[in-house]
This record gives C-alpha cells, structure tokens and sequence, in this order.
C-alpha cells in the first residue's frame, strides 16, 4: 500500500514529535534525578561538615577549660604569696614600731641602754631564756636588767623581761623572770610591801611569777601593780613587771621565819618579743 505524500507527512511529523516528547521526558527524569542525587550529596557533605565544626567547637571548649583551670591555679598561687607577703610586712610593721618605741625610751638615771635583738630562741624553752645579738663588746654586763615595750590597757609600757645570765664578746643570754635561775626584788604598788620573783610558769595564754618573801598579814589587792623596787644596784627601781591576780596570799616558811606568797601575771610578751633595751649600771 502506497502512501499519500500528505500521509508520509503526517507521520513523519507524528514520528518527531515523539522522538522530541521522548528526548524531552528522559532529560527531565535525568534532571530531576541528579537533583536529588545533588540533594543527597550536599547534605551528606554539610552533614559530615556539622559534625566537623561541632568536633571543633568541643575541642575548643576543652580546651579552653583546661587553660582556665590553669589560670584559676596561678591564681591561686598568687593570692597565697600576696598573702604570705602581707603576714611579712605586717610582722615588719610590728617589730619596727616595737624598735622605735624602744628607741625613745627614757634614759634611767646611772644606767645605759643598748638595744638589741633576739636572734637564738629555743622552741621549747624560749619563755625562760633567749639568745641576743649584743655582747660585752657592745656594753653589755653580766646581771644587767632586760626590758620590753608593749601595750598594757591601752598604753605603750616599760616592762620587765629579765637579766642577762651569760655574755660572750658579740652575744648573750638573757633569762626571763619565769626562770628559776632569775631574782628580781620588786615592790607592789598599793601596799608598799616588797618580795622576790623567783620562778614562773605558764598558764594557757598567760605567764604567771610567784612573788615570794612578801611580809606576814600584807593586804593584796587583785589587780594591784607590781614594780621594781630598786633595792638592786643592777635595777632601776620603778619598772613595771605586772598585776597581782588575787587578794588572797598563801602563807610559806623558811628557816622558821613565815612569809606571803602571791602569784603576779606578767605583762612582757615573751613569746613575741623580737628586740629588748639591756639598762647597764654605768
């Protein structure tokens, strides 16, 4: 059967149209294809990248912890060693004042004062003796009376530590008035009644001498201040040792002779005393 030219036409025209309808639909399918491959791709991609950035966030965050530990650390170190430097200056601050406070200490008549420094004390015993810098070379004499400047009720007082007991050249020892080895003559101050401080002991915060030798059925007062009586030619007669801490006296004998004996709280700061006047009969 033969076709018609218009009918070759036709179908040629049919024929083009499905062949551009067939070309038109693969690269559509092809497109929208690759589309979501693209798709998949890119958030697979950003996906891996999320977990990357995240991982370097972390990182960063620990790592940034570690340097803030390491900085709270330092300092730490930096305020124990401001306040170690502050507890140095302070305590420099004390001796200083303690050192021109003694410094202006008023001369006693018929005695020289050396000032000098504690520089030997024994942990166990420094209550009862003490080493200082100053010896015979500079004054210094074997007996000579050893004193303090502190602050007594609200006051900077001249009080009693004790006696030089030995001397060397550039050094010596002074006992205080809690030692056995120490006499000291004093003379209480409301009574008029004089004893001997011969020993002391400790008690919790406080330092306690036994004033012994006090005359029979002397009135004490609680309280009442106790000096030096100056009846030694090693002491100046007026320094102030400290308080009595009762009115009441216990009654002792010796080679039948009966005397008062009293218990006086010293005010010297022997556990922190860092300079001392030595008052030398000239």
């Amino acid at each position: 059967m033969h076709l018609t030219r218009k009918t070759k036409r036709l179908f040629t025209i049919v024929t083009l149209i499905a062949i551009v309808s067939s070309l038109l639909l693969f690269f559509g399918v092809f497109k929208n294809f690759s589309y979501k491959v693209s798709n998949f791709y890119y958030w697979a991609i950003s996906g891996f990248g999320f977990f990357e950035e995240e991982a370097t966030i972390r990182s960063s965050s620990y790592k940034s912890r570690r340097e803030l530990s390491q900085e709270l650390t330092e300092l730490q170190l930096k305020y124990h060693k401001l306040l170690v430097l502050k507890s140095i200056n302070e305590s420099l601050l004390s001796e200083n004042e303690q050192l021109r406070s003694l410094l202006k200490l008023k001369k006693f008549s018929q005695f020289s004062a050396v000032t000098a420094g504690v520089y030997v004390k024994n942990p166990v015993f420094g209550s009862e003796f003490f080493s200082i810098d100053k010896g015979a070379a500079h004054g210094i004499k074997l007996g000579a009376l050893a004193v303090v400047v502190t602050e007594v009720k609200g006051e900077n007082k001249v009080v009693v530590v004790g006696r030089v007991s030995e001397i060397a050249n550039r050094t010596a020892v002074v006992r205080t008035i809690l030692s056995p080895q120490t006499k000291l003559s004093v003379k209480l101050a409301n009574s008029g009644a004089v004893g001997v401080i011969t020993q002391g002991y400790r008690q919790q915060s406080s330092f306690i001498s036994l004033v012994n030798y006090l005359p029979k059925k002397s009135i004490f007062e609680k309280g009442e201040l106790v000096y030096t009586s100056g009846l030694s030619s090693f002491t100046p007669g007026g320094i102030l040792v400290g308080e009595l801490t009762s009115n009441i006296g216990v009654s002792r004998t010796l080679n039948e002779t009966t005397y008062e004996q009293i218990e006086c709280q010293i005010y010297a700061p022997l556990e922190k005393i860092k300079f001392v006047v030595i008052l030398n009969r000239q």
